[in-house]
């Protein structure tokens, strides 16, 4: 016989030259033909046989056709069988595969090794891309009913991260290439300003950034012309308190002129050391409380809405009698809740006592939180991706903005057209007369 395919427990090839295996020992002379297998037929020379192998169904059958070089093998892999019809024309060539009979008649297994999270990940990169939220037994049902495959939490948690890596970069790279993305920031964006500072010593306060390298976005906004959210600076600091706000209002004041005796109104939810820093920074500074903040530390106390209408009539009233007044009718409701109130000055949080000097009477901040509420979905991002995320969608808000400004009829922005239509027709139930000078008498009731 010209050629032997050995049995399946070692699964090796060898190929002769046409005499009897001697070189092998595993292998020994023997006279007598396979009688014993019915396919093959008689032939007067000897066949090497191996003495392990015996006549048995679940041990591999070699049958060839010595004219043709054709080989039929019936490979024993131990749980299944794997059948494979290989042939060649010339004994010094390779063989080549004619049929291949990958059917299996084993039990199906949903445990495979080949599933690795690095395999996983790259059929999942499309899903994560498209929703970076997307959860985990929604990947794992997935892989299920696709592939008929099961694998584990953790498995797909490792395989999720390595998607998310590719598709927002890594937290640690992110870092090293910070540099690299101001200058071209600076490049692409004229006039832009952005300032890189360095804290060797971390701050333990807690921070609002998600991901492993966590921080605090801090950020500046004020209104436009059309009354809508305008931001002028945002900063990403290690934490909230008094040096992370000086550092951050530093650079605000540098870049918009403020001097320290500037005029400038701030309205905040009492941040830690914010209203420290602003206090050492802008003297002259106007700094109001949010309102709302006020009255979530009341409610720890005072739960009642009872409580909340006193004092949104108090922090509204425009008129220092008026307050006063209210503020009485507050401290007949409760005395004690009314104490707590006065320990805030209302020159922060009364619209009567306010300075006058910012023509804007919002009582709250909400304009900051209408912000963040916009970049929650930044914050779980590497610091590049995260700024990113900023940058891209106050682009878009401008956009928008200009858009709806070419849309405006008149010498005045859309929101203020709607005010003044609702004023003009209350205002039509007053009567001016003229007083002879400068000013008018205006009579009528609201």
């Amino acid at each position: 016989m010209e050629n032997l395919i050995g049995s399946n427990e070692d699964n090796e090839e060898y190929e002769g030259d046409g005499e009897s295996e001697e070189g092998n020992p595993e292998y020994e002379e023997d006279d007598e033909s396979q009688e014993s297998d019915p396919q093959y037929e008689e032939d007067d020379d000897s066949q090497d046989s191996d003495p392990e192998y015996e006549e048995d169904e679940d041990h591999v059958d070699d049958i060839m056709d010595v004219d043709n070089n054709i080989q039929d093998v019936d490979m024993d892999m131990g749980d299944f069988t794997l059948n494979v019809d290989a042939s060649r024309s010339n004994p010094e060539f390779d063989w080549f595969i004619r049929t291949l009979n990958q059917t299996h008649t084993c039990l199906q297994t949903r445990k495979l090794r080949a599933c690795t999270a690095s395999f996983i990940s790259k059929k999942i990169f499309d899903q994560v891309e498209a929703n970076l939220d997307i959860p985990l037994r929604a990947i794992q049902v997935h892989f299920q009913k696709t592939y008929q495959v099961g694998i584990s939490m953790d498995k797909v948690f490792r395989a999720k991260d390595k998607a998310r890596k590719h598709i927002t970069g890594d937290y640690t790279k992110s870092y090293d290439l910070l540099r690299d993305y101001v200058i071209e920031l600076q490049a692409t964006n004229p006039d832009t300003t952005v300032k890189i500072d360095v804290c060797s010593e971390p701050n333990p306060d807690s921070p609002t950034r998600k991901g492993p390298f966590p921080g605090q976005v801090l950020s500046a906004v004020g209104l436009d012309s059309n009354n809508g959210i305008y931001l002028l600076a945002y900063g990403i600091v290690e934490s909230e308190n008094t040096e992370s706000w000086k550092w951050f209002l530093e650079n605000l004041g540098d870049d918009l002129d403020l001097g320290r005796n500037s005029n400038f109104t701030f309205i905040s939810d009492r941040q830690k050391g914010l209203q420290s820093a602003v206090d050492q920074l802008f003297h002259n500074a106007e700094h109001r409380y949010c309102i709302r903040h006020i009255h979530d530390n009341m409610r720890k106390r005072w739960r009642q809405t009872e409580y909340r209408d006193h004092l949104w009539r108090c922090a509204s009233a425009t008129t220092i009698p008026e307050f006063e007044h209210l503020m009485k009718e507050f401290s007949q409701y409760d005395k004690e809740a009314c104490e707590w109130l006065k320990q805030i000055p209302p020159t922060h949080w009364a619209r009567s006592h306010f300075s006058g000097r910012a023509v804007f009477d919002v009582l709250i901040s909400n304009m900051c939180e209408v912000f963040n509420g916009k970049i929650d979905k930044g914050r779980d991002k590497p610091v590049i991706g995260c700024l990113e995320y900023i940058r891209e969608y106050l682009m878009k808000r401008i956009c928008n903005v200009m858009k709806e400004m070419k849309k405006t009829k008149g010498p005045l922005k859309p929101t203020t057209t709607d005010i003044l239509a609702v004023r003009k027709k209350v205002a039509s139930q007053y009567i001016a007369r003229w007083n002879g000078g400068d000013m008018y008498q205006v009579t009528g009731a609201l």
